[in-house]
């Protein structure tokens, strides 16, 4: 603590250095009050040891093996990964993984498989801080689309083949099932399709609305029906039916014609 100095430096002031000096029999101390106002490390070219120096650090990348995606016991959201460089016998450890997006009850959600390979890095060179990067393609785990120079396609591919395929070459987006359930939305065709594995097809495009079965279909309203357009035509190749449980109304502001082979009416 400084005293005697006046208002402006009388009070706490911190010691940054002393320096001795001794000399014809006098002993002389100064004493260095306050800091440099800039940064150590803006003074010197001097980097942080790799790990805090708490540790063997670990440089660059590394290509790891997936083990196991459930129960981390420190319920992080990690999955366990082994590191063939390390160690190609063990389970591996405990590794954050990286994602598109990711917060609370929201993000991007899709983890590797068992035995996925899988990049890894690691924060500050720390082996204890592992993260996963991201997974890897390879000639024995190849995938599913092709490469080209063109690169139109891009798209998802799930264990079990459910597919969501974009091409920017046809402007289309696909969702597909592995048995040929497919919607898909072209501005190529500028149409929307929807296909089921039975053959069952609804097709929107420009000549309106279309709707296809090989088998019966069936439209039913807890509430009202209501059929309109400009011309309204009902045929069966074999049989119409046409029955209301309470009335049955027939009209028309112009002619009605009812027209058979034999007409019965009650």
């Amino acid at each position: 603590e400084l005293n005697g100095l006046g208002d402006r430096f009388n009070g706490q002031a911190f010691v940054a250095g002393l320096r001795h000096l001794i000399g014809d029999g006098d002993w002389t101390t100064a004493a260095e009050i306050g800091m440099n106002p800039d940064w150590h490390h803006e003074q010197y070219p001097v980097e942080a040891m790799p790990a805090s120096g708490f540790e063997p650090p670990i440089n660059g990348l590394q290509v790891g093996v997936v083990t196991q995606l459930q129960d981390d016991p420190d319920g992080e959201n990690r999955i366990k990964v082994r590191l063939p460089v390390v160690n190609d016998q063990e389970d591996g450890s405990w590794m954050r993984l990286a994602s598109l997006d990711a917060g609370e009850q929201r993000g991007f959600v899709f983890l590797p498989e068992i035995d996925d390979e899988v990049i890894v890095g690691f924060i500050n060179d720390d082996p204890n801080d592992p993260v996963v990067l991201g997974m890897l393609h390879s000639s024995a785990k190849p995938s599913p689309l092709e490469a080209s120079d063109d690169n139109h396609e891009k798209g998802l591919v799930t264990r079990e083949q459910m597919k969501v395929i974009f091409n920017d070459d046809l402007k289309s987006i696909a969702i597909e099932t592995p048995n040929g359930n497919q919607i898909t939305i072209s501005d190529d065709e500028g149409a929307i399709s929807i296909v089921d594995e039975n053959d069952n097809k609804i097709t929107l495009n420009a000549d309106g609305v279309s709707i296809e079965s090989p088998s019966d279909i069936n439209i039913k309203a807890t509430g009202d029906l209501n059929l309109e357009g400009m011309n309204v035509n009902i045929k069966a190749s074999s049989s119409l039916v046409a029955e209301g449980s309470s009335t049955a109304d027939f009209k028309s502001s112009g002619s009605t014609s009812l027209k058979g082979s034999v007409v019965q009416i009650n």
